[in-house]
């Protein structure tokens, strides 16, 4: 946005007021006491507004960074959010970490390993009409022979940035992202990485067919046009899933409850009703529910029936911790809920789910931790309730119900799933968490020709579940050959222990996998048609 435009608004916030104040001249000029009162009045309220325009927490304050830009020293202090949303020296920092210890050319040296960077200023300017703004970083860099370079280093922001300047000093932007593979640093890393080849020996376990349910006699259920995805397994097998009642729709119809004897059975009847799952001993189910134009409700049912509604929810984050709480989060921050006590505790603040496309966090199973990802992409690892956060990751993938996150039963491991923009675009990655150790190890990782796919049609890391304390089920699979439910070689499940010693195929013969695999108490759910779902078996 030119310049011009926020200058013209500011004078136009000042000239709104001419029509008031002539009113008032004219007023005065007739010598009526009307006039005088008014012009009193109006004096007043102007210098109210112009003091609060000038002196608060708004737009006037910001107005010079459009003219001169914004600069600021990231050792010293954050930048002022509402110019600078996300922070582009993170993506830099996260760069240069990832060349830390090679040579190469400028900015690195040919000669001498990089050993430490700096950044030392960072330059926001060029808020000008159809250019997207760039970040300029002054670095310097530390190379192992002890010599020092001072260089720029440039990022641009891909959707722009600007601000409005409105009649009442309300600050607007349009949202904006740093495209990391355009930087300065992007032509030296080395994209893509390796991805993780399948290995041909014996696998850890295959899958044997129990049963195959179908839900396309249900209510509303259009066998050419719905799709099921199984929700959560209890130990006695009976399933819970949610229905797309239409094929492609974000939002899901409604929840059906499959109960061990067969029967199969709509959870509730309303507009909405989804992402339903069982509290570990199976005796309550805690699921989402919504009338149309109406916010989530989080709710509970009890084995004998009886339901309460828990709270008003911003997405379907909520998950059980333990027989008695449930996670769950608002638009800010990520809680814990007592069902017996009722009592609610703060766990962490979370960024906006509107900012991030989604609020990725998951609480151990055992309450004792939390792994949750910031507004910067970066994934936190913090023992509840007052244990200092220990960073583990980034960009943590928000493909599945899950986000990405899946704690062991024991809450001594965390998977999860990562896309690292940053350092390796288009690649995501399986990578493990020790509690005890603090280490991570990678899993696996995908990339051009990962399962045999071609380059323009890659498959992709999407979700993944425990099976047993040294092995955890994925799935790959191809986006743009994900519908319709036609190709049985773009996607597969694959098995892997935690040790990081490589994948296995394991996927059923002539069964197509759809990205919602569900796992829990030694079974597996998985699609097999848009109304069907195969119920499996682990067998070691």
């Amino acid at each position: 946005m030119s310049i011009i435009h926020p200058i013209a608004q500011l004078l136009l916030f000042f000239a709104s007021w001419f029509i008031p104040i002539l009113v008032v001249a004219v007023f005065i000029w007739r010598r009526r006491r009307a006039g005088k009162l008014a012009a009193v009045l109006v004096g007043i309220l102007l210098l109210l507004t112009a003091g609060a325009y000038a002196g608060g927490d708004i737009s006037w304050r910001l107005f010079p960074a459009l003219v001169r830009g914004y600069h600021y020293d990231p050792g010293i202090a954050a930048p002022d959010t509402r110019l600078v949303p996300r922070r582009p020296e993170l993506i830099i920092e996260r760069q240069l970490a990832a060349l830390l210890g090679q040579t190469g050319a400028a900015p690195l040296d040919p000669h001498s390993p990089l050993a430490d960077y700096t950044i030392d200023m960072v330059h926001i300017d060029g808020w000008a009409n159809d250019q997207w703004v760039t970040a300029v970083l002054d670095t310097t860099l530390t190379f192992a022979d002890g010599h020092q370079e001072y260089v720029e280093l440039t990022l641009p922001a891909k959707g722009g940035s600007y601000l409005l300047v409105p009649f009442f000093g309300e600050v607007n932007r349009s949202a904006y992202t740093w495209y990391a593979p355009e930087s300065s640093l992007a032509p030296l890393l080395q994209t893509p990485a390796p991805v993780t080849t399948l290995r041909d020996d014996m696998p850890p376990l295959t899958l044997q067919l129990v049963e195959t349910v179908d839900v396309s006699a249900l209510p509303g259920v259009d066998p050419e046009a719905s799709f099921v995805t199984a929700s959560d397994l209890s130990a006695s097998g009976t399933l819970l899933a949610d229905i797309n009642l239409h094929r492609g729709e974000v939002r899901t119809g409604n929840a059906v409850l499959r109960h061990a004897d067969g029967a199969v059975q709509q959870l509730a009847e309303t507009w909405f009703v989804a992402r339903a799952l069982f509290s570990p001993d199976g005796q309550r189910i805690a699921y989402i529910f919504s009338q149309r134009n109406r916010p989530f409700q989080l709710v509970v049912r009890e084995a004998d029936g009886k339901e309460q509604v828990v709270t008003a929810v911003a997405w379907m984050t909520h998950h059980w911790v333990g027989h008695d709480q449930i996670a769950y989060s608002d638009n800010v921050a990520a809680y814990l809920v007592d069902l017996n006590s009722g009592e609610t505790r703060f766990l962490v603040t979370l960024p906006p789910y509107e900012f991030m496309g989604g609020q990725r966090f998951r609480v151990s199973p055992n309450g004792e931790r939390i792994a949750y990802m910031d507004e910067n992409g970066r994934l936190w690892v913090k023992a509840l309730p007052d244990g200092e956060p220990q960073p583990i990751g980034w960009d943590v993938t928000n493909i599945s119900w899950e986000a990405g996150l899946t704690w062991r039963d024991d809450g001594q491991q965390l998977l999860f799933i990562s896309r690292d923009i940053v350092t390796l675009p288009n690649q995501q990655e399986v990578w493990l968490w020790d509690a005890t150790s603090g280490a991570t190890t990678l899993i696996a990782r995908d990339g051009p020709h990962f399962l045999g796919n071609s380059v323009d049609n890659p498959a992709n890391l999407v979700k993944s579940c425990w099976l047993d304390d040294k092995t955890v089920l994925f799935v790959a699979y191809a986006p743009a050959q994900s519908w319709p439910l036609a190709h049985e070689e773009a996607t597969r499940l694959l098995a892997a222990h935690t040790d990081g010693s490589g994948i296995w195929d394991v996927t059923p013969n002539g069964q197509f996998v759809a990205s919602e695999v569900r796992c829990a108490n030694g079974q597996v759910a998985l699609n097999t048609s848009g109304t069907t779902i195969n119920l499996y078996r682990v067998q070691p």
